[in-house]
C-alpha cells in the first residue's frame, strides 16, 4: 500500500474561508492528509504547526509577508528530518526564495519576477508601469498555453507553473486537483488529476445569472432582458475578490440584493486584486458611473500586491 502523503498549506488572509478548506479536506481525504495554517499560526509560532512543518511531505505557501513570520517558518524547515517538496506563491522574496520543486528552485534575491518576464508583460498593457502586475497576470495565463512544448528537461519548472496556474483558479475542485498533480509527480501517488476549469480573471456578476460576464456590454443586454436599463437611471458599482466569489460569496449576493431592493441599479464587478483599477479605467468610467465602492479592503491599485512603481498608485487613481 502507497504511503500516505502529508501536505501543509499555509495561506495568508484565509480566517474567513474555514469552511472551503474543510470541504477541500474531505475532497482530498483518500489520496493525502492535508493540514492547513494561516499566517496567524506562523505570528503566534504555533507548537501545532510546527510539527505540522517539520512532518509534512510536502509545503505550499502563498500570501505569507512578514520576515518574522518567515525566519520562524525557516527554522522548522530546518529541524525537519525529511526532504520536502516546496511551493511558495505570492509572497515577500525571502519566502519565495524557499520554493523548491525537484531541481527547480528559486534563486534567493530574484524571487520577484525575472526582467525578462516584466519586460513582456510591461509591453501587453503598453507601456503602463501602473498595469504591469495585471500584465503579468495575462502573461501567465498565455504561458499556460505554451506549457506542452516546454522540454522535458525544465519538466519542473512546468510543474511549478502548472501548480500556480491551478491556484489562480481557486475553486475547491481546481486546489483539489493542484494538490493532486504534486502527489502524482513527486510523490508517485496514482491519482487523477483533472484539467483546470478557468474562471474569467475579470469580469460582472450576479447572483441570478447562469454565468460570469466577461464584458460590460453582456451584462447590459442581460440586464435589459430584466427590465433593468442602466441608461436612464443612476449607477453604482461594486468592486469585489474574485477568489471571494468563487469561494464565499454570500455577503457579495446579499450586497447586491439588497441595494436593488433598494431601486440602486448596480454594475457587480470582479477583479483578481492586481487590476482593480484597469477595469474601473477601461470597463465602468465609460458607463458613467455615479458612485464606486471598492469592498476589497485594498488599494485601487495593485489591491493586495500593491504597485511596482512607487507614484504609479497616485497618478493612475488621477487619471480615473
Amino acid at each position: 500500500m502507497a504511503q500516505r502523503r502529508k501536505i501543509t498549506a499555509i495561506v495568508g488572509l484565509e480566517q474567513y474561508n474555514a469552511g472551503l478548506w474543510r470541504k477541500i479536506k474531505n475532497m482530498l481525504d483518500k489520496d493525502a492528509e492535508l493540514i492547513q495554517l494561516s499566517d496567524v499560526d506562523l505570528e503566534k509560532q504555533n507548537p501545532e504547526a510546527a510539527t505540522a512543518i517539520r512532518e509534512a511531505d510536502c509545503v505550499f505557501m502563498s500570501m505569507i509577508n512578514f520576515k518574522e513570520q518567515i525566519d520562524w517558518f525557516k527554522e522548522q524547515l530546518d529541524q525537519a528530518s525529511n526532504e520536502k517538496t516546496i511551493f511558495i506563491f505570492e509572497s515577500m522574496p525571502e519566502a519565495m526564495a524557499l520554493t523548491k520543486v525537484g531541481s527547480y528552485q528559486v534563486t534567493e534575491g530574484k524571487s520577484g519576477m525575472p526582467d525578462m518576464v516584466k519586460k513582456i508583460a510591461k509591453m501587453l498593457v503598453k507601456g503602463r508601469d501602473e498595469d504591469a502586475l495585471y500584465g503579468y497576470m495575462k502573461l501567465m495565463k498565455i504561458m499556460r498555453t505554451i506549457l506542452p512544448l516546454v522540454p522535458n528537461k525544465a519538466k519542473d519548472f512546468k510543474n511549478w507553473l502548472m501548480v500556480y496556474s491551478y491556484w489562480l483558479q481557486p475553486t475547491p475542485e481546481n486546489i483539489v486537483n493542484m494538490f493532486r498533480l504534486i502527489l502524482r509527480e513527486y510523490f508517485d501517488s496514482d491519482v487523477k488529476v483533472e484539467p483546470i476549469v478557468d474562471v474569467p480573471n475579470m469580469g460582472l456578476y450576479h447572483p441570478d445569472a447562469k454565468e460570469y460576464f466577461k464584458d460590460v456590454k453582456s451584462f447590459k443586454s442581460w440586464s435589459k432582458k430584466r427590465g433593468v436599463n442602466f441608461d436612464k437611471s443612476q449607477k453604482m458599482a461594486l468592486l469585489f475578490f474574485r477568489k471571494h466569489l468563487l469561494q464565499e460569496k454570500t455577503y457579495i449576493d446579499n450586497t447586491i440584493r439588497t441595494l436593488e431592493k433598494h431601486g440602486v441599479n448596480v454594475f457587480p464587478a470582479f477583479v483578481m486584486g492586481v487590476e482593480g483599477h484597469v477595469l474601473v479605467r477601461d470597463w465602468l468610467m465609460k458607463e458613467k458611473i455615479d458612485l464606486l465602492v471598492n469592498m476589497m479592503g485594498f488599494g485601487l491599485v495593485g489591491g493586495p500586491a500593491g504597485s511596482t512603481k512607487p507614484g504609479t498608485a497616485a497618478d493612475a487613481r488621477h487619471e480615473i
